[in-house]
């Protein structure tokens, strides 16, 4: 199925979309902590994605693991997102994207959907968000997905609907996303981008350099994001 074209809610608060954002790696390929490398103005890219979420939806959940210390000090001295600490991050992405998912269990009333991605999409912007909010809200009750798409392939952040959050927390968390998002191709809606962004994820130094230092704007082809929804779902 395809579609064309303040401050942040609490959770459970009526029509709000929280956010989890996953920034829990060890960041070994990059040889710098991702969650604290600069993006615009300065800030590092953890609490300049934590405000960019929670500004269009609702609140934003950081899963932290490696390096937790030094991403929860620069969430605390910006006042961004809300720290959910994974504290066996070496599983994997699954099991931070898991401890976000038992955060919000804890709410009362669940939110009707929610959002997932990677600290490392540092692309994301808020008419993507916009768009994809959009999407949600206005989706048929059997969609269970809306993933973004660009020139027939699919990235981040992924939106899911609260009733998925029981099925990725039954995965084994040396799984992936990518295996409950597949299951729901036929009751997905994927929602048409505007620039390759929603495909990207920075994993060296170089592919870093690339976009903020003068160097030509990365395509979709340069770096195809590998994570839950993106590319192959």
């Amino acid at each position: 199925m395809r579609m064309r074209g303040e401050r942040a809610a609490p959770v459970g608060a009526d029509g709000a979309c929280p956010a989890i954002l996953l920034a829990a790696g060890a960041s070994l390929r990059m040889g710098a902590v991702k969650a604290l490398l600069p993006l615009e103005e300065g800030l590092p890219a953890v609490c300049a994605l934590a405000r960019l979420y929670e500004s269009q939806g609702g609140e934003c959940l950081v899963v932290t693991g490696h390096h937790a210390e030094a991403v929860e000090a620069a969430l605390e001295r910006f006042g961004s997102g809300r720290v959910v600490r994974n504290p066996e991050p070496e599983r994997g992405q699954l099991s931070s994207l898991q401890c976000g998912l038992r955060a919000l269990e804890a709410v009362s009333p669940k939110p009707e959907w929610f959002l997932f991605a990677p600290v490392d999409c540092f692309d994301v912007k808020a008419d993507v968000l916009a768009e994809l909010h959009r999407a949600r809200r206005s989706a048929a009750p059997e969609i269970l997905f809306c993933i973004p798409e660009y020139c027939g392939k699919h990235g981040h952040p992924v939106a899911a609907r609260w009733a998925m959050a029981e099925e990725l927390l039954a995965l084994p968390p040396v799984d992936s996303a990518r295996t409950v998002v597949r299951r729901y191709r036929d009751r997905t809606l994927y929602v048409p981008m505007r620039d390759a962004g929603v495909l990207l994820d920075y994993d060296t130094p170089e592919a870093f350099a690339r976009r903020g230092h003068g160097f030509p704007a990365m395509t979709a082809d340069d770096e195809p994001a590998a994570f839950p929804g993106a590319n192959q779902v």
